[in-house]
């Protein structure tokens, strides 16, 4: 991990890295790798017929669910029936499905200890994701949040970060950004925030480290030592 001050030098300074943490929903605080696994192999046994290669369900994580829906397709057509398939096997099976990542809830109890503002960038639909968020209790850690809806345009584009910086007055180089996918740090590097590595999860790191994250997180602790407790 790339390393900022002690966690001692950043009291002594009252110095802070950022003024805004922001973090993704899927894979980085909520473990749904399965549940969207699943449930794009059950939208292509409906549509298709077949299941398809792992390696492009694996492709098709962290992006908006068109999009996902458009690499599981692989050029076939049929995304819309795709999405329509996928929702109704994430929608049965959420419950068991999607679980918060153990050090989660801490990390971000943590973070609002320390005084630090908290925020969700996710691509999921808003209905989705919050309701995902209440029934996890994740939910009130977050001063704001923001879903699929409500950007102009999706992760990775950086636009998708502007409502964040309205609502908090806040410029996109006092801004942290955590996320499990490619267009997480894409879309920070692009908006001119910090870009942070998830790399707690099941992925395979390696793309993520490859588009040149400004920090990089094996656990949800190096947050807290990156930003002070």
């Amino acid at each position: 991990m790339n390393r900022a001050p002690t966690c001692v030098g950043l009291l002594m300074t009252q110095h802070r890295l950022c003024d805004l943490v922001v973090f993704d929903l899927d894979g980085t605080l909520v473990d749904t790798a399965g549940l969207h696994v699943a449930a794009s192999q059950a939208a292509a046994r409906a549509v298709f017929g077949q299941e398809v290669a792992l390696e492009v369900v694996t492709r098709s994580l962290g992006l908006p669910l068109q999009e996902s829906m458009a690499v599981i397709s692989d050029g076939r057509g049929q995304v819309m029936e795709l999405v329509a398939a996928f929702l109704a096997h994430y929608s049965a099976h959420e419950g068991e499905g999607a679980q918060c990542f153990p050090d989660a809830i801490p990390t971000l109890a943590a973070l609002r200890a320390a005084g630090y503002p908290l925020a969700l960038l996710s691509n999921k639909l808003r209905a989705w994701g919050t309701a995902e968020i209440a029934r996890l209790g994740l939910a009130p850690f977050f001063a704001q949040v923001v879903f699929t809806e409500d950007m102009p345009v999706p992760k990775p584009s950086p636009l998708a970060v502007e409502p964040l910086l309205r609502a908090f007055h806040v410029k996109a180089k006092r801004v942290l950004l955590i996320g499990d996918g490619v267009g997480d740090i894409q879309c920070a590097q692009a908006a001119g925030a910090l870009a942070g590595a998830a790399l707690w999860g099941p992925h395979d790191p390696a793309p993520l480290l490859a588009a040149r994250p400004h920090y990089a997180f094996h656990q949800m602790s190096e947050i807290l030592e990156l930003l002070g407790r």
